[in-house]
């Protein structure tokens, strides 16, 4: 329906807009719809009739309706004006408020309203939708599009909440509020408003990606035509924020701050012509050599982590586990190296005998695991194995990594594999909630509990800032490596023996590698050389040069496989068979074959060649190397700057492993 109407005034035709006296046009004679709501649009609950406005309620109940201010415990300082919206679900029922139709602009809707809840329970929850479809009567919930993320408000408050999201979809309908009961007590709101979404969009993905005891550094992606960003953050106990202008960059580092003090900070982009987009939402943060950080609420009633354990040997009660941590619950982890993972039982005095564990850590894009008994996902890398797994008198077991472990931002696999039983199977057990049985079980299930699934309380993560990137050497003395972290490829900080390089042009059938002596940006395509399976410790810093204009080594950051595009050839380092086999950069099908988001790949246009042969230049002397494709190459061999292999070199300069020595 049409936000205007253009009635016969005086004998005038002029446009009106529509009002609650003039909004509602006859359908069928008995009937009426009122007019679809233009932006912004504000309402306050001030009208007990919600339909009086368009309003509907889904599911609702008797308790569920429009209150005075200081009724039900509501705080009259809480209520703009007189009245506001109650949701209070006598039976544990899920509720819907859901706005009138709504004209939503190209760049969607900007959400917001306040809430309290005042009762002594904390478990009530909402969650914001949407809805597209329009038809015959009310919008129905199977249309209804959630947005991420459940509210649940706090109990108590003393003042209002204000909650405010953008929804991106320019074919925005219906707004609506889920009421999410758990135990029948009341969510107040008020002051719903509904405004266009700003055309300047803010930085995506602001994260926080290290810090130390004295600095933290940020991390974001741009959208469209951004010149430049702003940010600003503030100590806990400064009255004044502070605020600094970015240029044309993706990070920035924050340093000279104060250990132990929390601070928040926000970005927003800079359009130009005085045009800003909204800022991000605040990361809180505080600047420490480890952070401690604790997951779920801890209460042992509470179903947080669900955890997969079978006993896959009865003769022997050997048992294995595992449980994947949401990467949501894990931000404050990302780019982090974690050193101690706390577990804490709902029992106390857990033994484990002698039984020995190795513990596995893996990132993975699943969020779920194979919960069949007996069978687990591949297990990653093994941090800890050990004896001695035990709790404390309160029922928390400790794991002090023997192998920490670098994170990256994904979702978390925890993995527990018992080695030997010890001494007291019966008792090896670490307890948690099992919502199958009135009995509490946990990574020890035998019997009739083997497969079923339990859930965690609680779990707390120590970590600290990863200062390097270890990556190892393939056993011909080459590898690809992208990192998600910005490296110190500088001559001073890069590790003896290892040489970066990136793909500056190719020519033919020959790719010539130029050596990269700088910082790099985190995602930074580079090609390494260095001594054969030796594991290198490359310095991280906060943020590096871009070299993406000069680069042509480009990254799969999903590491999955990826549609190909016409008229390239997609190339990859060839995986040695033996230590003599030569550098290849092969060709593959990246529809196919997954390129992994930790190594580097090439895409190169009118060419077919099915490998090609790599030049390494000297951009200072216009030396340049040509490691030949042959089986003849075997590592540590040396080259003349011919090329030519080298049985006993003089004095003079020659090429090893792709690197310049000077041989006196």
């Amino acid at each position: 329906m049409n936000k205007t109407f253009l009635p016969f005034i005086m004998g005038q035709l002029r446009p009106v807009a529509i009002s609650l006296l003039t909004a509602l046009m006859l359908i069928g004679g008995s009937s009426f719809a009122w007019a679809q709501k233009t932006l912004p649009y504000s309402y306050g609950f001030e009208d007990n009739n919600l339909a009086t406005d368009g309003w509907t309620q889904i599911d609702k109940i008797s308790s569920s309706q429009i209150v005075a201010s200081g009724s039900y415990g509501v705080p009259a300082a809480i209520v703009t004006d007189d009245y506001c919206f109650r949701f209070s679900s006598g039976y544990n029922k899920t509720e819907y408020i859901v706005s009138p139709l709504l004209s939503s602009p190209a760049t969607g809707i900007k959400v917001s309203f306040y809430y309290i809840n005042t009762s002594s329970y904390s478990t009530e929850q909402f969650q914001i939708g949407y809805s597209t479809a329009t038809g015959e009567g009310e919008p129905k919930v199977s249309s209804f599009i959630w947005l991420e993320g459940v509210i649940t408000p706090a109990a108590s408050m003393s003042e209002k909440a204000l909650y405010t999201t953008t929804i991106n979809n320019s074919n925005i309908k219906y707004v609506v509020i889920k009421h999410i009961s758990a135990n029948s007590h009341n969510v107040f709101i008020d002051d719903i408003t509904f405004e266009s979404a700003s055309p300047y969009k803010s930085p995506k993905k602001f994260v926080l990606f290290s810090f130390t005891a004295t600095s933290a550094t940020f991390t974001w992606e741009k959208g469209n035509n951004e010149e430049e960003f702003q940010m600003q953050y503030i100590k806990e106990e400064d009255a004044d924020s502070t605020t600094i202008e970015i240029g044309n960059v993706l990070t920035k580092t924050l340093n000279e701050l104060s250990t132990d003090k929390e601070y928040k900070a926000k970005l927003r982009s800079n359009y130009g012509g005085g045009h800003y987009s909204e800022w991000t939402e605040e990361i809180t943060f505080t600047p420490a050599n480890e952070i401690v950080h604790t997951l779920f609420d801890g209460a042992a009633t509470s179903y947080n982590l669900p955890i997969s354990s079978a006993n896959v040997d009865n003769s022997t009660d050997i048992t294995q586990t595992q449980f994947i941590i949401p990467k949501d619950s894990l931000s404050y982890m990302k780019n982090q190296q974690i050193t101690t993972l706390k577990f804490y039982a709902s029992r106390s005095s857990v033994t484990w005998g002698s039984a020995t564990w190795e513990v596995y850590l893996k990132e993975t894009d699943n969020t779920t695991y194979n919960t069949s008994t007996k069978t687990f996902d591949s297990w990653g890398t093994c941090v800890y194995n050990n004896a001695g797994l035990s709790t404390d008198s309160k029922g928390e077991m400790t794991i002090v990594l023997n192998t920490p472990f670098n994170y990256t931002g994904k979702n978390l696999m925890v993995g527990f594999k018992q080695k030997t039983k010890g001494t007291k199977p019966s008792s090896t057990y670490w307890y948690s909630i099992n919502t199958s049985a009135a009995t509490n079980r946990g990574i020890y299930h035998y019997g009739a509990y083997n497969g079923v699934i339990s859930y965690l309380p609680k779990v707390t993560i120590t970590s600290v800032p990863i200062t390097n990137d270890p990556v190892q050497i393939g056993i011909n003395g080459f590898t690809t490596y992208v990192s998600p972290r910005a490296l110190d490829l500088t001559t001073a900080n890069l590790p003896d023996g290892l040489t970066a390089y990136k793909a500056e042009s190719v020519d033919g059938t020959t790719i010539h590698f130029t050596e990269v002596n700088s910082t790099v940006a985190a995602n930074t395509g580079l090609l390494l050389a260095g001594t054969a399976n030796t594991t290198y410790n490359i310095p991280v810093v906060g943020s590096g040069s871009d070299i993406s204009g000069s680069n042509l080594f480009l990254v799969n950051s999903t590491g999955g496989t990826f549609s190909a595009e016409s008229g390239y050839t997609y190339y990859g380092l060839k995986k040695p068979a033996t230590s003599s086999d030569p550098l290849v950069f092969a060709t593959f099908n990246p529809s196919t074959v997954a390129i992994p988001s930790n190594k580097a790949y090439l895409m190169v246009s009118n060419t077919e060649a099915r490998q090609l042969t790599c030049v390494f230049d000297d951009e200072a002397t216009g030396i340049s190397a040509t490691l030949m494709n042959s089986e003849e190459r075997i590592v540590n061999s040396i080259y003349n700057l011919a090329g030519q292999r080298v049985a006993q070199p003089t004095k003079g300069l020659y090429i090893k492993n792709g690197r310049k020595v000077i041989v006196k």
